[in-house]
């Protein structure tokens, strides 16, 4: 824990100079009401600043946030000061600035705090947008026992939440990450299908098949360690978010990226309807990010966490990643732009995956597109003839139609 002093010396100047004043007079005038004066002041000077330190100092901040929320939800945070020493403290101030644009601060104030006690306060936040909050420092503030002299003391508590894009169904069909589904039926499986076509190996899971322990992996992780098939009858999506320069610029407080991570999480949800595999692709700024089979919540943080930094079109993202894309899956790209290379084409068709694009029209979010208008509405012809579905949204266009035609 960090801590940091923030010292507010404008009073105690001002009591000092006039101490200094004061005794420059008396020392001329030799009037003995004046040292009187000066030295109540000293003794006034010397407590105000003394006290506040010794108020705040040892203070312990502690932050509890929730691992993620639903975007347009208020998340419940909890502050709680503890006090270590074996001497009460009395009249702190809590400041805590929440990392949402518009936030006002929130004020608290402990009039007592026990010795080895703590006190906690509970406040919301909204949470208006897709993304990752940061918290960091809370502000400790004391003008004890004179109330003169204000005392700050910043004290670092970090935090982390994920708020998770919403689409039309996200809300609906949400499942908690602790939670599980359990077959009814006589049987439990560790894998996603029943072929044997190998999808990888994961880490064991309760209700797992044992006989498809994966020995090798087990002895060098030290956790037992499984593998896992893919089902050639159970239906396989891949969503692939262009996230390049384009997709995050903003417009009315949307930007396209936002948009296209709310039709993604939609995507996920009803794919975990009807217990279909996924896999999530996007660029970085070094390497691309792949996220397969998501449990829990993964899916819904992946894209909370997604930000513009891309440097690839999402044709050369699906060339570079295509081993990772499962066979006969359908790949929904949501991207900014269309861009035809044949033989992406091919090898996706070799693959039997079927192509999907949804076009978040990046002029309608107020971005510069690098097709021009004949070129983009040229490239979108090439796709259509191609046997690609492509689909247009603008943003101001509803996004519960395109999601529950993607999700159908």
């Amino acid at each position: 824990m960090v801590v940091r002093a923030i010292a507010s010396p404008r009073d105690e100047w001002i009591i000092l100079a006039l101490a200094g004043f004061l005794f420059f007079i008396a020392t001329n005038t030799q009037t003995g009401w004046l040292y009187a004066v000066v030295s109540f002041l000293l003794g006034l000077l010397v407590v105000g600043f003394f006290g506040p330190r010794a108020t705040l100092r040892g203070l312990r901040v502690d932050r509890a946030v929730p691992s993620g929320v639903l975007e347009g939800q208020a998340a419940s945070i909890r502050l709680t000061v503890t006090n270590p020493s074996a001497t009460p403290r009395f009249l702190i101030g809590v400041v805590d600035a929440p990392p949402v644009a518009g936030a006002a601060p929130m004020r608290f104030v402990i009039r007592h705090l026990a010795p080895r006690r703590s006190v906690s306060f509970n406040y919301a936040v909204d949470c208006p947008r897709r993304g990752v909050l940061k918290f960091d420092a809370v502000t400790l503030e004391s003008a004890t026992p004179v109330g003169l002299f204000m005392h700050r003391r910043v004290v670092d508590a970090p935090a982390e939440m994920a708020v998770y894009p919403v689409g039309p169904e996200v809300r609906m069909l949400r499942v908690p990450a602790a939670s599980r589904e359990v077959s009814s039926g006589p049987r439990t499986q560790n894998r996603a299908g029943h072929s044997f076509d190998f999808l990888g190996i994961r880490e064991y899971q309760w209700g797992d098949d044992t006989r498809f322990l994966h020995w090798p992996s087990t002895a060098r992780s030290g956790r037992l360690m499984v593998r896992e098939f893919e089902d050639p009858a159970a239906d396989s999506i891949a969503i692939l978010v262009e996230n390049t320069s384009p997709s995050g610029v903003e417009r009315d407080g949307r930007t396209a990226l936002d948009q296209a991570a709310r039709l993604a999480a939609t995507l996920c949800v009803a794919a975990r309807r009807d217990a279909a595999t996924v896999t999530l692709l996007s660029d970085g700024p070094e390497e691309a990010s792949v996220l397969a089979n998501p449990r829990g919540d993964q899916a819904l943080e992946w894209l909370a966490r997604l930000n513009s930094d891309g440097r690839r079109t999402w044709v050369d993202l699906v060339r570079d990643c295509l081993d990772r894309l499962p066979r006969r899956a359908r790949l929904h790209v949501l991207a900014s732009e269309p861009v035809v290379d044949e033989e992406v084409l091919g090898m996706l068709a070799e693959r039997r995956i079927r192509l999907l694009v949804t076009l978040f029209d990046a002029t309608s979010f107020g971005a510069n597109g690098r097709l021009e208008a004949g070129q983009y509405g040229e490239a979108i012809r090439h796709l259509r003839e191609a046997g690609v579905s492509v689909r247009r949204i603008g943003a101001s266009d509803p996004l519960a139609m395109f999601s529950l035609e993607a999700a159908g």
